[in-house]
């Protein structure tokens, strides 16, 4: 019995382990070398995970990346229709193209920060496309563009905080998705509404938007369109660092 336990569990290692080569003086994760892994802890000094490395492994549902892993390449999660959640620690430079696009059983992501953080992440675009039962998405800063189509067909994502780094937000970022409350961050300064940001973001019911953005809002056509269907916009004051001079300096810019 203890010799059939032995040869499964062999067999299940072997089917958990994962293919490697150096590139460049990088460790370089090329992809299991099974489809059916089910699990994968990618060892900490791997560096970059490659293009399509587990792309289409329907039967992964738990993936580690330790802080090591400074880009993930493009599709490399892409179809992984049983991943669940996915913790990405603060190291990481670039989240490729589609990396986990239509990964539909996918729920939760955590990009961490940490004192080492790479503040200009870079965001693919579709990087999270059509994960249609995602929940929660946690991004602590660094991000400057939120790219096309990141979220694009999330039905499930009610709400998202911009982070504080961000400055463009691209367009169909939040098409055809669950949104229902879009706080943005004071220094977007570029998403025109007029495109296709929100377009058929059918459940939005609020955007939240700092006070030093709020004029450039209201005098965009598309910002009337969606306060006519029933869309609030709602000026976020943190009055503990609002002086009252600075206050009044707003008003009379939003009066003019």
């Amino acid at each position: 019995m203890n010799m059939i336990k032995n040869k499964i569990k062999n067999i299940m290692n072997d089917l958990n382990s994962l293919n490697f080569e150096n590139q460049d003086g990088r460790d370089v994760l090329i992809g299991p070398k099974y489809i059916a892994i089910e699990e994968a802890v990618i060892p900490t000094g791997v560096k970059f995970i490659r293009n399509d490395a587990f792309y289409d492994c329907i039967r992964l549902k738990k993936v580690v990346i330790p802080e090591s892993v400074q880009q993930i390449g493009d599709n490399a999660f892409a179809g992984c229709s049983e991943l669940e959640e996915v913790v990405i620690k603060g190291n990481i430079r670039e989240v490729g193209a589609r990396a986990f696009k239509g990964c539909t059983k996918l729920k939760k992501v955590i990009i961490q920060n940490n004192e080492n953080f790479h503040r200009d992440i870079k965001l693919g675009s579709l990087c999270f496309a059509g994960c249609i039962n995602l929940e929660k998405v946690e991004i602590g800063s660094g991000p400057r563009v939120l790219p096309y189509g990141i979220f694009y067909g999330c039905k499930q994502l009610e709400e998202f905080i911009v982070p504080e780094t961000t400055q463009i937000i691209e367009d169909y970022a939040f098409s055809h998705s669950g949104l229902k409350v879009l706080e943005i961050s004071p220094n977007v300064l570029d998403i025109d509404f007029s495109t296709s940001a929100l377009q058929n973001a059918v459940n939005l019911e609020q955007v939240h938007i700092p006070l030093n953005l709020y004029p450039l809002y209201t005098k965009n056509d598309y910002f009337s369109k969606l306060q006519r269907l029933g869309v609030d916009f709602i000026e976020i004051v943190e009055l503990e660092e609002v002086r009252d001079e600075d206050f009044s300096n707003s008003v009379e810019q939003m009066e003019m």
